[in-house]
């Protein structure tokens, strides 16, 4: 994508650098914890200790990470997979769009693009519909990770089944010069350069980095550009006010799916590799439908020995070959935000101020989506404390205006070809919420919390003139207790309801069909609110000197559950609200210790375990499990350290074969990955080693939801094979 931000952002990197100065800081801890997660955003200059203070007023599940202990940051799964009850399901294990999953909600988008609440320094990175581009983010330009998991959260957005997580970035205070770089197989290349300065009543910190990735599946290479600037400012000790401003540029192509036999044969081959009528029928004007009918009449004369057999595969191979199609997707973002705390008579005060815009370019092989998205939004929240009581307000608006076209995808070249689909649309969410929150001696909390919020959706498919306008009420409550405020561990329960408005992409369903490409059409659905209530229980802390825990249970109901499906060819096509009930409930765990046998000997773990018990009860799938989220998942590190050094194996198991359709038809097979990871920290420095898929096993790392699956239709995104990273990273 042509850059209109490049020149400035680059600009803005270069002026701060003069802003630069050496000077020393402590290396950061070697500490996992796991605590309660506050209902306050997490922003502004913090270090871990000052994070950790507001962990411990929400009665949910939970998480808590320091990013600066990571070895390898290359995608999310690095970043996320040890932090319990967040699931990632890598698209191409590069700077993508993997699945996100949360507790279940919107787990059937491909890719994944609602369900949870996406924060950035505090403030949401979602557009005013719900739906997010989570390769705007950037695990290495994070200092920490946060998460509320559940609809307990009361960070500022609309309430979301899965909750949110929030990525709290470096400031001027904690490095004046940081530096890494990395490399790795199948062309796997990163670097970051940032500078950072800060007086008493300032500090300023800037960053640019960029990452590469050829891929491990062929057409799968992806690309990933940032720069970002921090300023703080402090006036009089009871004035605080940060801006943060960042540019990304996100681009990568799509792979796409594969059949489960060929996925299974040759992981990292694409649709296209076995395409046989590409070369015998030339780049003429052609008609799909006549082409699959003489194909299964066998009127056209295939060359001999044929590597397809069935009329279905040898038709796909040509009509979604990705080498002609070049399905990709090329993202530009351009975000501020501006955040005041202040103290006033007594009351603290959060006011912020954020913005963003967005082109979007996504082509998959049979359409190109063109869009552009300018958001605006703000909030002000104030809280009053007494001895015994904490009483909270927040009120805030968010609006975002979005233009999209569609248009078809030429058969020949995957060029831009006629426009079917031309849309307009306005997304609005007004809220205001209250919160209590009573302390009743030295142990004991209990939380009550209610949002209102008017959530306004309007299209306009100016193509066709078909419309939707949408004007909907919602009313949120919850309640939860906590038990051992002041002890090492917790224990807490709660009752959250939610309820989620459906995103553009799912009101505005793109309907594409290989066979006369002229009758794609986008099919505007009046679609109703996901409706849910959430009870859960659950124990966080220390349960031995060292050594940290969690343990949440939940049950979720759900009513007009919102379900994406994918047609014959892989896309998505089509959602609905589901016309009976359905059922999220499951076990969220994680630990992790440090056991010291020497002053320079010892070993550290950590584990996270996620069972996701999803069903439908009722309906047409009444019984049957939930496509989209494996049943079983654990991620386990072990690391042996002497001095500064620590070595140790990982390993990624989903023992269970899942589903990939509601009907429970065809299922992504079990696998265990295993992996070694080598490392040295020493003052201000880390270098590491890290191979991963040692085994070169062959699997699944994601799939196409449908209705009903198919063996023939592409449905597997295979896994990344056996790869190896080293890299290193600077902070002084």
């Amino acid at each position: 994508m042509v850059s209109q931000y490049r020149v400035a952002a680059f600009c803005l990197f270069v002026c701060g650098m003069g802003q630069g100065a050496f000077a020393q800081t402590a290396p950061p801890e070697n500490e996992d914890v796991v605590r309660v997660v506050s209902a306050v955003p997490e922003t502004g200059p913090n270090d871990k200790a000052a994070v950790q203070s507001v962990l411990e007023n929400v009665p949910g599940g939970t998480n808590f990470s320091d990013l600066r202990e990571e070895a390898r940051l290359s995608n999310f799964s690095d970043a996320l997979s040890f932090l319990p009850g967040l699931i990632v399901q890598e698209f191409s294990g590069g700077s993508d769009l993997p699945r996100l999953n949360v507790r279940g909600s919107g787990i059937q988008g491909n890719p994944v693009n609602r369900g949870v609440l996406l924060r950035a320094d505090g403030v949401p990175i979602n557009d005013a519909d719900g739906s997010y581009i989570i390769g705007m983010l950037d695990p290495n330009n994070t200092k920490f990770v946060t998460a509320h998991r559940g609809a307990n959260s009361r960070a500022f957005g609309p309430a979301t089944l899965g909750g949110d997580i929030n990525f709290i970035s470096f400031t001027g205070e904690d490095a004046i010069v940081r530096a890494q770089g990395g490399l790795g197989s199948f062309g796997r290349e990163s670097y970051l350069a940032g500078l950072g300065s800060y007086e008493d009543d300032w500090d300023i910190a800037l960053s640019y980095n960029r990452s590469d990735y050829d891929g491990y599946r062929r057409h799968s290479a992806s690309s990933r550009e940032a720069a970002s600037l921090g300023f703080g400012l402090s006036i009089g000790g009871d004035f605080t006010n940060r801006t943060n401003i960042s540019w990304t540029d996100l681009s990568f192509e799509l792979p796409f799916a594969l059949n489960k036999a060929q996925a299974q044969n040759d992981p990292q081959s694409v649709i296209g590799d076995n395409d046989q009528l590409g070369a015998l029928l030339g780049g003429g004007q052609l008609d799909p439908a006549q082409l699959l009918g003489d194909l299964i009449a066998g009127t056209i004369a295939l060359p001999s020995p044929t590597a397809l057999q069935d009329p279905m595969t040898v038709f796909l191979e040509f009509m979604l070959n990705v080498y002609r199609r070049d399905p990709r997707r090329e993202v530009e973002q351009f975000r501020a935000a501006n955040i005041s705390n202040f103290d006033l008579f007594g009351i603290e005060n959060e006011v912020a101020f954020f913005g963003q815009r967005t082109d979007d370019l996504f082509v998959d092989p049979l359409s190109l989506a063109v869009g552009e998205v300018d958001s605006l939004g703000g909030y002000w929240q104030a809280v009053y404390t007494t001895q015994m009581f904490d009483f909270g307000f927040r009120t805030g608006v968010q609006r975002s205006e979005f233009a999209r076209a569609y248009y078809a995808s030429e058969m020949q070249d995957g060029a831009q070809g006629a426009i079917y689909a031309d849309l307009d649309m306005e997304a609005t969410n007004a809220l205001g919420e209250l919160t209590v929150d009573m302390r009743l001696g030295a142990q004991w909390q209990i939380g009550i919390a209610a949002q209102v919020m008017n959530a306004k959706r309007a299209i306009d498919n100016r193509e066709t003139g078909d419309s939707i306008n949408q004007d909907r009420w919602s009313f949120t409550p919850k309640a939860g207790i906590i038990y051992g405020r002041n002890k090492m561990w917790h224990a807490y329960a709660n009752v959250s309801v939610s309820q989620e408005m459906p995103s553009f992409w799912e009101l505005a369903a793109n309907k594409t069909n290989p066979l006369p490409p002229q009758d794609h059409q986008v099919v505007l659905s009046d679609l109703k609110v996901q409706q849910a209530i959430t009870v859960e229980a659950g124990i966080a802390g220390e349960w031995l000197p060292g050594h940290h825990g969690q343990l949440t249970i939940y049950r979720t109901r759900l009513e007009d559950e919102l379900l994406s499906t994918a047609g014959s060819t892989g896309l998505i096509d089509d959602t609905i609200n589901y016309d009976a009930t359905s059922i999220h409930q499951g076990m969220e765990l994680g630990a992790s210790g440090d056991v010291r046998f020497t002053s320079l000997l010892g070993l550290t773990y950590r584990l996270s375990y996620v069972f996701s018990d999803f069903y439908f009860s009722g309906g047409e799938f009444d019984g049957n499990q939930i496509a989209g989220v494996p049943r079983n998942l654990l991620n386990g590190q072990l690391m042996f350290g002497v001095g500064g050094f620590s070595v140790g194996p990982t390993v990624q198991w989903s023992p269970d074969d899942n589903p990939t359709d509601h009907k429970n038809t065809l299922f992504q097979d079990s696998y265990a990955l295993l992996g070694l990871v080598a490392a040295y920290r020493g003052e201000g420095w880390s270098v590491f080693v890290q191979g991963q898929n040692l085994t070169d096993e062959v699997y699944a790392s994601s799939y196409v939801v449908r209705a009903e699956a198919q063996t023939i239709f592409p449905t597997f995104l295979p896994g990344t094979g056996r790869s190896f990273d080293a890299g290193f990273r600077i902070a002084f």
